[in-house]
């Protein structure tokens, strides 16, 4: 456009020379609408502007360039400042137009979009929506995940060679699940859509899988992978947008635009960026708002879960907050952090520091250690010194020390010995005049250097016996290079070590092999030996930190409710009348009996003291209305009354309560506290007991 028409269409409309109100003519044409195919969406105006043909209109399917119509972009929101409050040669923000709404990218060229025009003239013709094409929206808005993808097990056609360089592609092999991110189907290839069965036809998979691959999240159904596809279910519960991605240079150009131009442009795209608002599936899964980049950078809101998650696309750092109340960090490469005024830190359990080189406190002013007990412990040697002071010490009960080697005391001036009496040698030395006792282990930190889950058939697995790993997570990287949790020999006195993704979250509570309730006997053997699930849990039943205590509890309920069959499979409101209608009437009086029944026996059984009384039956509905999502199971809502989340400290100096570090996240094998390294699995469903209160009973 040269500089006089750019001129002229500034001072106008935007598909017009004219000034607003200037054109009074007016067309008997008809407005439409009509359906345009996009042949150019180059425009040099910046305005959104598309060259289409309209073939009711220009008579072919197959136009020449001078056959296109220019259509307008018609945004749904849009807005600006009155031209007419400008000042006169004014350079300034307050005296110039400012605009604001929403901006589309356009559409992909052959894209199909529907046309008006506005008074029926030709000069003022808009595109206003897109047209979709046929079974073409799987993708869309969340880049969704199916089964039914294309690899050398699945959907492969010999005899066609483009599909045939897919051959090497084995999904399990190369992403360790058939879940994978998929693409649309190909509608060119013959038979797509015979009998107009979609969901049987494979789809290709979606490049965003390396990327999940990448980030350790290819088989995480809630921080990676994804249902939220517009083909999910109808009418959909998924509302979102996707962007294009950009253009993919490495493909080959394709000739685009009319019969009589020579245009090329590349045609294919890598992976964009997503929003997704999605009110979940039938079973109440995947209700989520998600943004998420095209390189992998996301913020997860999941309602389902229960969790916020940030992560980049690296998946070096990332940050979750659990519906439990956890905070999960992991930063590969460190933390840094500054506070200009107080840096406090609370805690009503323990703080745990593991470095694997120095940990280093300065203090311009004091540094005080203030504890019941202070404990210092030298491998290889204690240094005190003060370079422009004096040392003192104070003890109320007395100050002793002992060496197995010299002991010497000098100094530059004099000596002062006092005393009621003062003996030389007049009793042999003791051992026990200092802490030989004291060690690592007797003060509470043991050392987790990790098991690693060997398969001693396996060569390549089994190079790595006996060894540690060579960074600070603890996974490695398996066949196919899929990143594989609890595989990794990593030093830690740390419970629960958070790693790089995939990372196996341990349950607030801990889930059982075998109840009581299924083998007494054999229950009674496991939870008496170190090492196993049993024990945990019969630690946390006996813990000393309230919190612990009371969430064994609700998981023991919720396991045993799940293990008799007494909850449904399906998604059910039980605050929702729609919902409830259909099934057994809700009875707050047999729900706030099963509370005091299954209490009373579990104490009985379980020999502790009661964690539960007298819940009101609000709270007691809110306990038992559940979910299995990833492996643990989550309460819907935590609203109870009492101060489940009070907690108490351990005595480290006990070998009872040193199980309470917590035993919900550290296993007890050969007197070492390890973190847990498998979570409970169960099949995700959306689970609430209320319609079968009236037939529960307890053992």
């Amino acid at each position: 456009m040269s500089n006089k028409r750019l001129t002229s269409h500034l001072k106008g409309d935007a598909s017009t020379s004219v000034p607003p109100g200037a054109d009074q003519s007016w067309s008997s044409g008809n407005p439409g609408p009509y359906v345009g195919i996009v042949k150019g969406n180059v425009d040099p105006t910046k305005m959104g502007r598309l060259k289409v043909s309209i073939p009711a209109l220009s008579k072919t399917e197959s136009p020449n360039y001078n056959q296109l119509y220019t259509v307008e972009y018609l945004s749904p929101f849009y807005g600006a400042k009155s031209d007419k409050y400008n000042k006169a040669h004014s350079r300034t923000y307050d005296g110039t137009q400012h605009s604001y709404g929403f901006w589309a990218i356009p559409p992909d060229l052959e894209s199909k979009v529907l046309v008006i025009f506005a008074e029926g003239k030709i000069s003022q013709g808009y595109w206003i929506g897109c047209i979709q094409d046929p079974y073409t929206n799987h993708m869309i808005p969340g880049i969704a995940s199916s089964e039914n993808t294309i690899d050398k097990t699945t959907g492969l056609d010999t005899n066609n060679p483009n599909e045939m360089k897919n051959a090497s592609v084995d999904k399990m092999t190369t992403y360790g699940t058939k879940n994978v991110p998929a693409g649309e189907i190909n509608r060119a290839s013959p038979n797509a859509l015979a009998g107009n069965n979609y969901e049987r036809i494979p789809k290709p998979i979606h490049p965003f899988a390396d990327i999940l691959k990448a980030q350790g999240l290819i088989s995480d159904t809630i921080r990676g992978t994804t249902t939220s596809s517009a083909r999910r279910e109808t009418p959909s519960q998924v509302f979102g947008i996707s962007t294009p991605g950009k253009k993919n240079t490495g493909t080959t150009k394709e000739k685009v635009g009319t019969k009589d131009t020579t245009l090329t442009d590349y045609v294919v795209r890598e992976t964009g960026h997503t929003f997704v608002m999605d009110d979940g599936d039938i079973n109440g899964n995947n209700q989520l708002t998600r943004l998420r980049t095209a390189s992998g950078h996301q913020l997860l809101m999941h309602d389902t879960a229960g969790i916020v998650y940030i992560a980049n696309g690296s998946g070096k750092s990332w940050i979750e907050m659990s519906t439990e109340g956890k905070i999960y960090i992991y930063a590969q490469d460190g933390f840094n952090l500054r506070a200009d005024g107080n840096f406090d830190l609370h805690s009503g359990g323990d703080i745990n520091f593991h470095a694997k080189n120095s940990i280093k406190f300065t203090a311009e002013a004091e540094l005080v250690n203030n504890a019941k007990f202070i404990m210092n412990i030298g491998e290889e040697g204690v240094f005190t010194t003060s370079q422009n002071g004096s040392i003192m010490d104070y003890g109320s009960q007395g100050i002793s020390s002992y060496t197995n080697a010299q002991q010497m005391h000098g100094a530059g001036g004099q000596i002062h010995l006092a005393g009621a009496q003062v003996h030389f040698n007049s009793v042999g030395a003791s051992s026990s005049w200092g802490p030989t006792w004291l060690n690592p282990k007797a003060a509470g930190i043991t050392e987790n250097v990790g098991e690693l889950d060997l398969d001693i058939n396996n060569p390549n697995e089994m190079k790595m016996k006996n060894k540690e790993s060579g960074n600070d997570v603890n996974l490695m990287v398996g066949q196919g290079g899929i990143l594989e949790a609890n595989t990794a020999r990593t030093k830690t006195t740390v419970p629960n070590l958070v790693t790089h993704e995939p990372f196996t979250r341990a349950p607030s509570g801990v889930y059982e092999t075998v109840s009581q309730w299924e083998d007494p006997v054999k229950w009674k053997q496991l939870s008496q030996t170190p090492g196993t699930l049993e024990f945990m849990a019969q630690q946390n039943r006996n813990s000393t930190i309230e919190y612990v205590k009371q969430l064994q509890f609700f998981t023991d309920q919720k396991k045993y409710l799940t293990d008799k069959g007494l909850l449904e499979s399906k998604g059910v409101d039980i605050n929702n009348p729609n919902e409830m209608k259909n099934l057994s009437k809700f009875n707050s009086l047999n729900l706030k009996k099963l509370s005091d029944t299954f209490t009373k026996n579990y104490n009985e059984i379980y020999k502790v003291k009661s964690v539960v009384e007298n819940l009101k039956t609000t709270d007691i509905k809110q306990i038992l209305t559940t979910k299995v999502v990833a492996g643990q199971i989550t309460s819907v809502a935590s609203k109870l009354t009492e101060s489940i989340w009070r907690r108490s400290s351990a005595d480290i100096t006990n070998p009872n309560e040193m199980y309470n570090l917590p035993p919900s996240v550290r296993n007890v094998v050969g007197g070492h506290i390890m973190q847990v390294a498998k979570a409970f699995k169960a099949s995700s469903v959306f689970q609430t007991a209320s319609a079968v209160i009236s037939k529960f009973k307890f053992w």
